[in-house]
Parts: C-alpha cells; sequence; structure tokens
C-alpha cells in the first residue's frame, strides 16, 4: 500500500516534474517524515534541486 507525502501542490510548472520525483526520493532516503517533506518542499525548492543538478551535470562532463 503507498502513502503520499505530498497533499499540497509543490511543483507549479509544468517542466520540473522529474526533478521534484529525484527530490522527493532523496528526502525519503534522508528518513524525512511524510509530514517534512510536504511541508518543507516548494517550488522555490524544486528550482534550486534543478540547478544543483544541472551545475553538477556540467562538473562532470568536464572531467578529464
Amino acid at each position: 500500500v503507498g502513502v503520499s507525502a505530498i497533499t499540497l501542490r509543490q511543483q507549479l510548472n509544468h517542466f520540473d516534474c522529474g526533478v521534484a520525483v529525484l527530490l522527493y526520493a532523496e528526502k525519503c532516503g534522508q528518513g524525512l517524515s511524510t509530514e517534512d517533506i510536504n511541508t518543507d518542499t516548494s517550488q522555490e525548492n524544486i528550482s534550486a534541486y534543478r540547478r544543483m543538478l544541472q551545475d553538477f551535470t556540467r562538473r562532470v562532463e568536464n572531467l578529464p
């Protein structure tokens, strides 16, 4: 039986759905409660996570 941690709309654009899933998965992996994930995640957090992933990908691309 699955239980959704997300009961409030947090992703406000049409292109961050995959990023939001990765952020939720990371938060679950860190052991955050469903209540904390739900209340402490916003579009701003999702956008910041997308930028972090982009920066990481660019750094990896430039490795020798």
